[in-house]
């Protein structure tokens, strides 16, 4: 009879999708299949990229190829989880199957890569490669002029072989943008920016800038005055007016200065999200009507890319500065100071090995020095770097593109060292690339304790580098006339970045009693083995307050440079003021609930500790809001955190309302609404409290602020304190596949309630709950 009823209930008919995007996959969403761009990530403003389908057969319930079904259980293991976009498509296929295929596909000896190579687009018509980036171009043109066409090779030209051979996996993974090897596409020439499609209309052309009326002595002046010495990736002024005697430079860098000059001047961009968005798109069409690729464009693009993240467009940002980061590349900045086998990018056995550099090719600075487009390349490098890792690997799960790079880059003398300390900066980026590694690796339950160590023993050798720069041969972080040098400063937020990264993870601090995946499409995976709650350990007490001293390091560096200048420091100090205020806050709930429940005081605390935390979060909070009338960002931050206190510590904010400074710019008129901000109107969006932040429309499970259970058993080892609730990496790395036709206009990031996505992230991985009375 049961049989007979489950027969003939009946089955919902499903609509035939013959493909579905990269981002639908991946987050197990139904797809529409549109093209280019189809509606769920057109929505959430998410890339949309489309593959060739490998799966093949039919999709029919029981005629599945797979072994077993992919269960929650399968995922939680870790190891077998795809980690790369690339293999999401693959998830779920026999080892056989998959190897066969990249045995199919991998290029073994030197005849099939000739083979391969004569099937290029540049094989059957020369002229339409002539402008790409491909690294067989060259190598085509010289086999095909060969006298024996199949004849063996010689010693050279088998050289020449085995480079490609070894440039293949690099080049292959940017199949959108060169065509090596990739099923013989015609090449998609990225330098004449027509994959920089707009996908946003713009809001009003009534704003843009007029490009008429700029006064030049102005702009430049409030830039250099206010801007440059925290971020110097121009030139000196009187350099500057060098570039500008061309005028397709001068009506290029005009606009963006302009801006610039405006927001850090007067409070024109505090609150109007539209305004500044659409000026910032008038920036990027100025640079495309020229069509030059060269340095001065990518300044103008890393300007824009700036602008936008501190205006909270977070999409914009991210897609802007990824594609720098490849225009980076294509000029060969990142081969700047490379041996001079680096310095072409030809393959043929007859290249020369000092051809010039593509960065020096720009027809328009033919009246600049050498010297001075030299000094111009490694700032705008070292600049990208430190963007790329302050604003990409700040969530502590995202590696920094740069990592994957090869770079030949000097440290610029212009300025000089005392002045600007890029080689600091770099090596503490170095030190979050790093900690953000090995985050990754206990995210993905695997061995870390080699980078642990060695970070360990890098962090403690940056303390005695910040306690005495002397004894490194490094300068001082203030020197003797009372002059902050801001690349010192920059290397010390950096540090205490990858200091907070390190310790947290073994720290009380650490949210353990949380899901292991995030709320997907309102469906919340349950967590199995909840670990238990931390005893008294002097391990991790010692974890512990090495993170608090991360923050506290972040404060005091305020405190020595002055909090009243904090708007003359780089406006990234209110994103790691905003990362000190929540460790504080964090620790200052596990000092109050374990004084509370801690009768033998095992943890060494007491009340003193509590007004320590409290102060630190008001002047944290209080420095955040001088920033926050020029720019939206920190408007969002300050007000963000202000919201947490209130939900979290009520009686705590309630101390602190009165000596917090009121928000006059942008808060009062933030609109403050439930649920998702989707389409045009995220355009919109603002911080929204604690409470009224949708499921949905986070990627982190919200249900964590709940009380734990006072059940739990005794933490067994150390690594299962470290199951990280958000099993997904976020990707915003470049990738080799980016579709940069894709690129997003929204302002504000659609995730994120304070408008920065890694403060939201950093928040729910503290443990905000009452311990339980059993300590």
């Amino acid at each position: 009879m049961s049989e007979k009823i489950k027969r003939e209930k009946p089955v919902k008919v499903r609509k035939h999708v013959s493909s579905a995007c990269l981002e639908c996959r991946r987050r197990h969403f139904k797809c529409d299949g549109k093209q280019p761009v189809c509606d769920r990530c057109q929505k959430s403003n998410k890339p949309c990229q489309y593959v060739a389908s490998h799966r093949g057969g039919s999709r029919k319930k029981g005629v599945s190829t797979k072994k077993k079904p992919v269960t929650v259980n399968d995922i939680n293991q870790g190891p077998e989880m795809p980690m790369f976009v690339a293999d999401i498509e693959d998830f779920g296929k026999s080892k056989s199957t998959e190897n066969s295929a990249n045995d199919g596909n991998e290029i073994k000896s030197n005849d099939e890569m000739l083979e391969k190579l004569m099937t290029l687009p540049c094989a059957h018509d020369q002229n339409r490669c002539q402008d790409s980036n491909c690294p067989g171009k060259s190598a085509v043109r010289y086999m095909k002029s060969r006298p024996e066409k199949r004849g063996q090779l010689n010693e050279s030209e088998t050289h020449m072989m085995e480079t490609l051979r070894k440039r293949i996996k690099l080049e292959s993974t940017m199949s959108n943008i060169d065509c090596l090897f990739s099923d013989n596409n015609p090449p998609i020439d990225i330098r004449s920016f027509k994959e920089l499609e707009m996908t946003t209309a713009v809001h009003d052309p009534s704003n843009y800038v007029d490009l008429t009326v700029l006064d030049k002595d102005v702009i430049l002046k409030n830039y250099y005055e206010t801007f440059h010495k925290a971020h110097p990736i121009l030139p000196a002024r009187e350099e500057m007016l060098i570039y500008m005697s061309n005028s397709s430079i001068e009506k290029e860098l005009l606009p963006i200065l302009s801006i610039v000059s405006d927001g850090e001047t007067t409070s024109v961009y505090a609150r109007a999200i539209d305004l500044v968005s659409d000026r910032l798109i008038q920036c990027v069409e100025v640079v495309k009507s020229f069509g030059y690729i060269d340095i001065v464009s990518l300044q103008v693009l890393t300007l824009v890319s700036f602008v936008a993240h501190v205006s909270s467009l977070h999409a914009l940002s991210k897609n802007l500065r990824h594609f720098c980061i490849y225009l980076l590349q294509d000029l060969q900045i990142n081969l700047l100071d490379a041996p001079s086998k680096h310095g072409s990018n030809d393959m043929t056995p007859e290249s020369e090995t000092n051809a010039p550099l593509k960065v020096f090719n720009s027809p328009r600075l033919s009246h600049v020095s050498r010297d001075s487009i030299d000094q111009c390349a490694r700032r705008l490098f070292w600049e990208l770097n430190f963007v790329d890792i302050i604003t990409g690997s700040a969530d502590g799960k995202t590696v920094s593109s740069f990592d994957k790079i090869e770079s030949f880059v000097d440290f610029p003398t212009v300025p000089s060292r005392d002045e600007f300390d890029y080689k600091g900066r770099s090596e503490a980026g170095t030190l979050v690339t790093n900690a953000v590694k090995m985050n990754i690796e206990i995210t993905n339950k695997r061995p870390y304790d080699i980078l642990l160590t060695r970070l360990q023993a890098s962090l403690s050798s940056w303390e005695m580098r910040l306690e005495d720069p002397s004894l490194f041969e490094a300068p001082p972080l203030i020197d003797k006339s009372g002059r902050v040098n801001e690349g010192v400063h920059q290397a010390i937020l950096l540090f205490n970045y990858a200091k907070i990264f390190v310790h947290r993870p073994f720290s009380y601090l650490w949210k353990i009693n949380s899901p292991q995946h995030p709320k997907c499409n309102g469906e919340a995976v349950d967590s199995t083995n909840v670990p238990p709650q931390l005893q008294a350990n002097s391990r991790t007490t010692i974890e512990t307050r090495k993170t608090i001293e991360g923050a506290n390091s972040i404060v005091q560096v305020l405190m020595d440079t002055g909090a009243s200048k904090v708007f003359q420091r780089t406006h990234f100090f209110a994103c790691a003021l905003a990362l000190s205020s929540l460790v504080h806050l964090s620790a200052y709930i596990w000092v109050e609930t374990t004084l509370a429940v801690d009768k033998a005081q095992a943890f060494g605390l007491n009340e003193e500790d509590l007004d320590v935390y409290t102060e630190y979060i008001k002047l944290a909070l209080t420095a955040i809001y001088p920033i926050s009338k020029h720019w939206q960002l920190s408007g969002k931050l300050a007000k963000h955190i202000r919201d947490s206190l209130t939900t979290l510590r009520p009686k705590l904010y309630s101390k602190l309302k009165d000596f917090l400074p009121q928000l006059e710019i942008g808060m009062e008129k933030m609109k403050i609404r439930e649920g998702d901000s989707t389409g045009e109107d995220s355009s919109r969006s603002s911080a929204l409290p604690m409470n009224a932040v949708s499921s949905s429309t986070t990627t982190t499970n919200y249900d964590g602020l709940q009380s734990q259970d006072n059940n739990n058993s005794t933490l067994s080892n150390r690594q299962s304190a470290l199951d990280i609730h958000d099993g997904a990496i976020p990707g915003d790395n470049i990738s080799g596949s980016y579709d940069f036709e894709n690129l997003s206009w929204e302002p504000v990031s659609p995730i994120s309630p304070s408008g920065c996505d890694w403060i939201d992230k950093g928040l729910l991985d503290f443990n905000f709950d009452p311990f339980p009375s059993t300590l």
